[in-house]
């Protein structure tokens, strides 16, 4: 499979998967591709500079990612790119 260069040039293959990321707690399946991708090198970048901040970063995603999920926010029926779509983005 092979994925668009917007997805791959975010630098968010540089990391270790997790359980969560920026773009799932941002708008999900609500996101366009290339939002997600912008979204996940964001996340990326942060953790690669380690530290403190980023292990805080990595909390606020885990937590936002628990109250996203309880809140069934951004799971929209028909998948990537819905918001805008419906003219909500």
């Amino acid at each position: 499979m092979c994925l668009p260069q917007s997805v791959t040039s975010g630098g968010a293959n540089d990391i270790k998967p997790g359980l969560t990321g920026w773009a799932q707690i941002n708008g999900r399946d609500e996101l366009e591709i290339p939002v997600k991708a912008k979204l996940d090198g964001e996340y990326a970048a942060k953790l690669k500079k380690g530290g403190v901040g980023a292990f805080a970063f990595d909390v606020k995603c885990f937590f936002g990612t628990i109250f996203s999920v309880l809140r069934s926010d951004g799971v929209v029926e028909g998948g990537t790119g819905e918001m805008k779509k419906r003219g909500k983005g």
